[in-house]
């Protein structure tokens, strides 16, 4: 899991335009993997105001991610799918 509670402060997204305004101020985000282990995205958390995640947030921000990661993996046929990434 990747939390970042105030973009503006972090390092990792200053030079990004996603934590420039009117953009988005609080990240969160836990990784999506395929059948064969390689993580393929991830189910993200955004707001354009800094927030503090709590332990029983990120539990349920896994919890929905790997309900969505279940789905994917009934639904993948044998081979391997290309999913099309976000970009924002």
């Amino acid at each position: 899991m990747f939390v970042v509670g105030n973009t503006a402060e972090a390092t990792f997204f200053t030079e990004r335009p996603i934590a420039h305004e009117p953009y988005n101020r609080f990240y969160a985000g836990f990784p999506i993997e395929s059948q064969d282990g390689q993580r393929i995205g991830a189910l993200c958390i955004i707001d354009g105001k800094p927030r503090v995640f709590t332990d029983s947030d990120a539990a349920l921000l896994r919890d929905l991610a790997k309900q969505v990661q279940q789905v994917l993996w009934s639904t993948a046929p044998a081979r391997r799918r290309q999913i099309p990434a976000f970009v924002g």
